[in-house]
């Protein structure tokens, strides 16, 4: 799915959904974000295991966190990465799992796979991206809450978009709408299942 011309943050940004597992095994790289020609600032390695980011704009390449997917038991997980000050740290179920320095200041243009195909990510839900650097606990009963810049949500069985940021989203690449983390059919599958 594509957010129009891009959701632009500062290099300050909290993206917060839940994901399924296992992970799609199709031995590419499974993008949740990129930018319109930046980063991926969330993506597992084509090892289908390892979650990180993929600097694109300062050359660094792939940026892996530590963490292996693989561990995790089968269903649905909550991911929420918060970057800020120069670095990103990925929390797995309100569990911190690893981090990096290599924070992408790139816009949100894709979501749920890159924008050229075949890096889909696989189960997603309740996907959002908050402007400035959130704790998990801390979303979304702040108060006052995080602004909301983007979020891809299912409601009536239609993919809808919404949040603060002027952008016009569109629907790419044929998501099928599956059974989320509730047992609703509020979850997005991107690729083959």
């Amino acid at each position: 799915m594509l957010l129009g011309d891009g959701v632009d943050t500062d290099g300050s940004w909290t993206i917060d959904c839940y994901f399924m597992t296992p992970i799609p095994g199709t031995g590419a790289w499974h993008t949740l974000t990129r930018g319109a020609a930046g980063d991926h600032q969330v993506i597992i390695h084509p090892d289908q295991a390892s979650l990180g980011s993929y600097d694109n704009v300062g050359g660094a390449g792939f940026t892996d966190t530590g963490f292996d997917v693989t561990s995790l038991s089968d269903g649905w997980h909550r991911l929420t990465v918060s970057a800020g000050d120069g670095s990103a740290t990925f929390y797995v179920d309100g569990v911190s799992v690893g981090g990096h320095t290599t924070v992408s200041n790139s816009d949100f243009f894709a979501v749920g796979n890159y924008q050229g195909g075949n890096q889909q990510w696989g189960y997603l839900a309740n996907f959002r991206i908050y402007d400035g650097t959130n704790l998990p606990e801390q979303l979304p009963q702040l108060s006052p809450a995080p602004e909301l810049l983007a979020s891809i949500d299912v409601a009536d069985g239609e993919i809808v978009f919404g949040g603060t940021a002027s952008y016009s989203g569109s629907i790419t690449g044929g998501p099928t709408v599956v059974e989320g983390p509730a047992g609703m059919q509020d979850g997005i599958l991107f690729g083959g299942g």
